[in-house]
């Protein structure tokens, strides 16, 4: 890394200030933490450098793949060195049988066919397949692949697939490198916020709930289990600090230490008591992917709850809990959730006016004061009769009634919403539209 140390850390300090942007928690310690570490490591070592930092920066494994696109940013490679050897091995040619320099290889080759363009707002996937197409194009990508099909005498089945692997792990490494040397350049054009800005990936924590891939899917069910636990123990936390009411015969026998005056008020014990949850869940396509994670997270915290209760409905509503509360995997049990639970009549889609009606006649008389009801749902009721009196009575006789919808705000009150009657009987109703938001709501759940 060719670099004084002056711009180094200022590269740093900016460097940190896009991990916070994004959404990493990075505490003031954190950051002298990593100011220390990459003393300590020295600057010339990219490598050591980027491991200091994610040792310090990076606490959720998660995070690691955004960390390591900024840290490409704002920490790229440096140019190649073009030496003896490097000379020697592009006079034999990409399939002369030396052992190529890549980065040598990558620079001449966006040098002339890339087009690179500091003022053109493109990003460096434009510049990378104009580059491949002629690289293909013109051979070298071939020559490059000539060079790996040497391989000894054995099973002519294994030679073939042995080739194939070679030739597709050198085309890898080609694009590789052609990307670090695109990004280096617009580094060095265009700054790294704008190199950040093409490469920034959203975290786990911030994806769509309802329109995530099956890639960021598999993301965010790894981030569901720390993701539980920090939150159990905050709730936890939270639950035991309340204190009780004023002792006022304990606080005045307190104040003749300070000549009757009360200065040190005491408080009466409170015994922690644990609410029941009972979380109504709309798994109608339009929502069932924000269903799946949010009962997920739920039934994960649940030991922070005496009874957790489940249900789930489109124009029908069944109880799960049963399901969900056996030792199987979460996705198994949501797969019986879908054999097993009556959901869908004669409807077939969302009806919360009867979902909510039935449910206040069949499971109303078991609700308390204890109880904090969570509904999970868009309030889309494809036209029907919302019903309010039913959820008013739900809410009246609940401790609380929140709802959480995966709907932008600015949505609700459109089409067939039914937000603007039911709103007035929640004590809360949430957007939640990834788990960001759902970690933000559990905090009031205590």
């Amino acid at each position: 890394m060719r670099t004084g140390q002056g711009d180094f850390f200022g590269r740093l300090e900016r460097f940190v200030a896009a991990l916070r942007e994004v959404g990493i928690e990075i505490s003031i310690g954190e950051h002298l933490d990593a100011l220390a570490g990459t003393e300590a490591m020295g600057l010339e070592r990219r490598e050591g450098l980027r491991s200091a930092l994610g040792a310090t920066l990076i606490k959720d494994h998660w995070a690691r793949p955004v960390f390591d696109s900024l840290f490409e940013a704002y920490f790229p490679l440096a140019p190649p060195v073009r030496g003896i050897d490097t000379q020697a091995d592009e006079a034999s040619g990409p399939g002369g049988g030396g052992d190529l320099d890549m980065a040598s290889l990558a620079s001449s080759l966006v040098e002339q066919y890339a087009g690179f363009d500091a003022q053109r707002p493109v990003g460096v996937s434009y510049y990378l397949y104009r580059t491949m197409h002629a690289a293909r194009t013109g051979g070298v990508l071939e020559e490059l692949m000539a060079s790996a099909q040497n391989t000894e005498g054995g099973d002519p089945e294994a030679i073939v697939n042995l080739r194939r692997l070679r030739r597709d792990l050198r085309a890898e490494e080609l694009e590789a490198a052609l990307e670090s040397e695109l990004l280096r350049r617009m580094v060095a054009e265009r700054g790294p916020e704008h190199a950040a800005a093409q490469l920034r990936r959203r975290l786990p924590k911030d994806v769509d709930l309802s329109r995530a891939s099956w890639g960021e899917l598999d993301e965010l069910r790894s981030v569901l289990v720390p993701l539980s636990t920090r939150l159990a123990s905050r709730l936890a936390h939270k639950r035991h600090r309340h204190r009780g009411s004023l002792d006022i015969r304990a606080t005045l026998r307190r104040s003749l230490a300070y000549g009757g005056v009360p200065i040190d008020a005491r408080f009466r014990s409170r015994r922690a008591v644990k609410p029941e949850l009972w979380v109504l869940a709309d798994v109608s396509g339009s929502v069932s992917g924000f269903a799946r994670f949010t009962l997920q997270l739920l039934y994960a915290l649940s030991s922070q709850f005496s009874k957790t209760r489940a249900f789930v409905f489109v124009d029908l509503i069944d109880e799960v809990s049963h399901i969900l509360a056996t030792n199987m995997p979460f996705e198994d049990a949501i797969g019986a959730v879908g054999a097993d639970a009556r959901v869908v009549g004669p409807a077939g889609h969302s009806d919360y006016g009867s979902v909510f009606e039935a449910f206040w006649h069949r499971w109303g008389p078991e609700i308390g004061r204890r109880s904090t009801v969570v509904v999970l749902g868009d309030a889309r009721g494809n036209y029907h009769s919302p019903r309010a009196g039913a959820l008013r009575a739900v809410s009246n006789a609940a401790g609380r009634l929140l709802w959480l919808n995966p709907e932008p705000a600015n949505y609700w009150g459109s089409g067939d919403s039914l937000v603007s009657v039911y709103a007035p009987y929640c004590d809360k109703m949430f957007e939640c539209r990834n788990l960001r938001q759902l970690e933000a709501f559990v905090d009031r759940l205590a």
